[in-house]
């Protein structure tokens, strides 16, 4: 149906009676939007960082965990040679190396404390961990040191856990490894 018009003076029809009640116009003002977008982009600004920070911090904990792991398996070795001594004898100089099944893998030992070695050589920590999302550096001899590099990092070389036996190596008898924590490149 349609709406009634006015006649104008000459007599043709205009505009309707009620012109001024129109259906509201749809869609947002360029003010709205510049608005909408202003949030967001403050949101993204607070939000940014914290996500960046977030990821960084749970990087340094999967170091600390596989640190923890390392230590505890370090633990189940003292402890496998302690309760077999006459294949890993702590303090005795001459027998500085042998091999004593821990959890099941035979991991070599020396003077109580689980070798350093990587693969593809003797059995050594790496054996009684899983250090997956982590890489097992190349194991260089003379450092008596095992590095575990996260995969994830934004700078691997500076984000990893290092295992040494240099101690217990050195001082001839029982020494805790060291375990140490890079989280710099994080």
């Amino acid at each position: 149906m349609q709406e009634p018009t006015q006649p104008s003076a000459r007599g043709r029809s205009t505009l309707p009676r009620d012109a001024s009640r129109r259906a509201p116009a749809r869609g947002f003002t360029l003010v709205e939007v510049a608005v909408v977008v202003a949030l967001l982009g403050i949101v993204a600004a607070v939000a940014l960082p914290r996500y960046v920070a977030m990821q960084a911090g749970s990087r340094v904990a999967a170091l600390q965990s596989l640190a923890a792991s390392l230590g505890s398996a370090a633990a189940a070795g003292m402890t496998a040679c302690v309760a077999t001594p006459a294949s890993c004898n702590i303090n005795d100089p001459s027998i500085n190396r042998d091999f004593v099944v821990v959890n099941g893998v035979p991991v070599e030992f020396s003077y109580g404390t689980a070798a350093s070695y990587v693969p593809p050589s003797n059995q050594g920590i790496w054996a009684l961990v899983d250090y997956s999302g982590f890489t097992l550096q190349p194991y260089v001899s003379f450092s008596k040191t095992a590095v575990f590099t996260l995969d994830s990092a934004a700078v691997p070389a500076h984000c990893s856990v290092s295992y040494s036996t240099l101690a217990a190596e050195a001082a001839g008898h029982y020494i805790a490894p060291a375990i140490t924590i890079d989280g710099s490149g994080c």
